[in-house]
């Protein structure tokens, strides 16, 4: 985190995360825990996108195993669409 937004931002969600749990009904806490599994699991997928095999990551793994940066991309999409299908089945 960078600066005093993020933290404000990280603290004051996690304050509403806790209200939320601490003192809601059921039918809020339901809807809040799907929300933020939704956000997780579609998170993931994103982050690789945006990031590609152009990653820090990926030329570090390159260097390591002398696999080429496409290939760690692949895995990687692989790995989090796998993930996100899995868990959305888990959720509907």
């Amino acid at each position: 985190m960078r600066g005093a937004f993020g933290i404000t931002l990280v603290a004051g969600l996690g304050f509403a995360l806790f209200t939320i749990a601490r003192s809601s009904n059921a039918g809020l806490q339901a809807v809040t825990a799907y929300g933020l599994s939704w956000l997780l699991l579609l998170s993931g997928v994103r982050s690789v996108l945006d990031r590609g095999a152009e990653a820090d990551d990926a030329y570090a793994l390159r260097k390591i195993t002398s696999l080429p940066r496409s290939l760690w991309y692949g895995f990687w999409l692989i790995g989090t669409t796998a993930a996100a299908v899995w868990g959305s089945t888990m959720l509907v």
